[in-house]
């Protein structure tokens, strides 16, 4: 049962379905795309990431300090 639970963790990691993880959910996280501003910024065609976070909605331009997880995908550090 372990090395099945593993191998389902491992395959939501590795196919970034960060977004249809039950245990996310039930901790009360949510999960976010965040895309680069388009029009003259430096940050404009880099690639989105993924922010793991309790907060319920995100405001343009809000700051927050985060765990990097993998390449594209963060944990927001407690509030």
């Amino acid at each position: 049962m372990c090395a099945a639970l593993g191998l389902i963790i491992f395959l939501f990691w590795l196919l970034n379905l960060h977004y249809l993880n039950l245990f996310f959910a039930i901790a009360g996280y949510q999960v976010f795309t965040i895309s680069p501003p388009e029009k003259e910024n430096p940050y404009t065609g880099q690639e989105s990431f993924v922010l793991i976070t309790r907060r319920k909605q995100l405001q343009e331009g809000e700051r927050f300090e985060a765990f990097r997880l993998s390449d594209t995908v963060f944990l927001e550090k407690s509030l």
